[in-house]
């Protein structure tokens, strides 16, 4: 919520930035700034608008998606859809000021060409700003989940079994089956025995790992597939309760 907050406040603060340059830029080379004022904001909400719909719909759905033909034909139709909207509402101002118009302004000395072929420009310097931060977003979401696999990889959890202290690898363990006061912990290779409640030890694993059964506790990495009342783990099949149900459909859905 708070990212998506900044990245509105930073896209306001460039049309703002951008906008007011281009204003001061046309009105200095025009007779009347208020003539360029009057175009400006005009033009300047059909522009965020076709800059808002490229940035998200055509970018995420098409461009990042590799959907390059379809990217390149809807983006050829918005440009033209939005071309034509603002070529009506040019017409419509020249007629406008055609009726209103003073001599003291001279509605030819602003190149209203030029002014709508920079806002255009701004639609696509803000959609390269858009992918530098799709593609910055994505490369610290990388990095995170490196950094998450590598910190898993890493992390062990020590069974005492046959009284012999054995440190398991928790990305080993498939699930843990309750066994009364006892639990037996099922890895990837091997099966292990020891005295504890299944509660307990419930709370030394991380959130990968899930509760679906008072017996059973499984690794979400592992899961292949599931219904309301079974969990596919590995080759084995496992029951979820009723009790756990919501929780565990939820909590899968996120992984």
């Amino acid at each position: 919520m708070l990212l998506l907050l900044i990245e509105k406040l930073r896209s306001l603060w460039f049309w703002f930035v951008t906008g007011l340059f281009i204003l001061i830029f046309f009105g200095l080379n025009s007779d009347s700034i208020v003539l360029t004022f009057y175009f400006f904001t005009f033009l300047l909400p059909i522009i965020i608008g076709t800059s808002t719909y490229v940035n998200e719909v055509l970018i995420p759905k098409y461009l990042i998606r590799k959907k390059y033909f379809h990217f390149t034909f809807y983006g050829l139709y918005t440009i033209i859809i939005s071309l034509y909207l603002q070529y009506l509402i040019i017409f419509g101002a020249l007629y406008i000021f055609s009726f209103y118009n003073n001599e003291r302004i001279r509605i030819e000395t602003l190149n209203i060409g030029q002014l709508n072929l920079s806002l255009y420009l701004l639609i696509i310097a803000n959609a390269f700003l858009h992918l530098y931060d799709i593609f910055q977003a994505d490369k610290v979401e990388l990095n995170q989940l490196k950094i998450k696999l590598n910190t898993r990889d890493s992390e062990h959890i020590t069974i005492r079994y046959k009284r012999t202290n054995y440190p398991v690898q928790l990305d080993s363990i498939l699930f843990i089956e309750s066994l009364s006061d006892y639990i037996q912990i099922t890895l990837k290779n091997d099966r292990l025995i020891t005295k504890e409640r299944i509660s307990k030890f419930k709370n030394k694993l991380p959130s990968n790992f899930i509760r679906i059964h008072r017996s059973f506790i499984i690794n979400g990495d592992y899961v292949k597939s599931y219904n309301k009342e079974i969990i596919s783990i590995d080759d084995f099949d496992l029951p979820i309760s009723r009790s756990y149900r919501k929780d565990v459909i939820a909590t899968l859905a996120t992984l």
